[in-house]
């Protein structure tokens, strides 16, 4: 599985560095690098921004990756499972380039890792939403099924275990 891991450390420098460029930039004593700051402050917001969508990512790629990657939910969604089978190649190849090339900074500086992570959260945002009158249409024959949230009841929906309505599968109708 490819996940981000602990990012405070870097949370804390992102803030620290935030701290500086400000002090610099509302300096009298650094107008002479105003416009380098001005740089500096400016891909500084380009890497925090890149950073909240990896974890924008990664947050919907770990609530869907349980549910579409089962067997039956290849049979009951196969479009959705083979559009996350795609996001999540995409997912696993941006995690182990972050990990491994180490000319990622620029194009992390550019803006282009956070175009791409944005195209992504917008297509497992649509997944999610391709299965919410499905989960609409199954609480409505299950009130109990109204405390879930959707991840825990895309999960039960998918396992084909037995419901608490008694139903052996209620995905399939």
């Amino acid at each position: 599985m490819y996940v981000l891991g602990d990012l405070s450390h870097l949370d804390t420098l992102l803030l620290d560095t935030d701290l500086t460029l400000h002090l610099l930039l509302h300096s009298q004593h650094g107008l002479h690098i105003k416009t380098d700051t001005i740089k500096w402050k400016n891909t500084h917001t380009i890497i925090k921004h890149t950073l909240d969508s990896l974890r924008e990512v990664e947050e919907e790629w770990l609530a869907l990756d349980p549910v579409l990657t089962t067997c039956v939910a290849h049979e009951i969604f196969p479009l959705q499972a083979t559009t996350f089978a795609t996001t999540s190649i995409f997912w696993t190849h941006i995690i182990t380039k972050i990990k491994d090339e180490p000319h990622i900074l620029r194009q992390i500086r550019v803006g282009l890792l956070r175009e791409e992570l944005v195209q992504a959260l917008s297509q497992l945002e649509g997944l999610r939403s391709c299965l919410a009158p499905l989960l609409a249409l199954r609480r409505q024959t299950c009130p109990r099924l109204f405390l879930l949230p959707d991840t825990d009841l895309l999960h039960l929906l998918t396992r084909g275990e037995v419901s608490p309505c008694g139903e052996r599968s209620i995905l399939i109708p």
